[in-house]
């Protein structure tokens, strides 16, 4: 009781360092491989909405696409979420000073914004909401899904592991230090 009074944390929750980088790892990776996934479904629906003449078959693609991009959006962005709490937790970002690349959470986020922009204009043109050019809307679509692309494969999905790994250092690092401390107060 005193060790936890003294520390904030439970002497129990030291042993679980292991599994609380598993449980992040599994998270994160999950939702990065399904909106990769989901990316590659948008840009086939947005491929089948430039080329075809069949009115129903451009409005079930552009739907799925829609629908897609809902989603890829929550998942960027709960990801984004996730990355920063790993940073602060580890006490370390993924920025490149010669890159000047975003952290990875910043680049999930700006992911996330880039794909619920194209799900916008996607709502918009299902809903006639705007002055519709189909073919420039859908290569804007295809712009907005390169740039998150890109932000997963070449920010994201390296950073992924490597802030795995500083977490769980850290967790040892302060799994460690509160041993120490119990021992003391022992």
């Amino acid at each position: 009781v005193v060790y936890s009074a003294v520390t904030g944390y439970d002497y129990e929750d030291l042993t679980k360092a292991q599994s609380t980088e598993q449980s992040m790892d599994t998270m994160m990776t999950f939702m990065a491989d399904d909106a990769k996934q989901r990316l590659s479904s948008i840009q086939t629906n947005v491929n089948i909405a430039k080329t075809t003449d069949d009115a129903e078959a451009r409005e079930k693609a552009l739907t799925s696409a829609r629908d897609d991009s809902v989603v890829v959006s929550s998942e960027l962005s709960a990801l984004g979420t996730a990355m920063g709490a790993v940073e602060d937790a580890s006490g370390s970002t993924d920025k490149s000073a010669s890159r000047h690349l975003p952290s990875a959470s910043e680049a999930a986020n700006k992911a996330a914004n880039d794909t619920k922009d194209a799900g916008q204009i996607l709502d918009d043109i299902l809903n006639g909401n705007r002055d519709i050019d189909l073919i420039r809307d859908l290569q804007v679509i295809s712009d907005l899904l390169g740039n998150t692309r890109v932000a997963l494969t070449e920010i994201v999905y390296p950073s992924i592991d490597s802030m795995l790994t500083n977490l769980q250092d850290s967790l040892g690092d302060l799994s460690s230090i509160l041993l120490d401390l119990s021992n003391v107060m022992g």
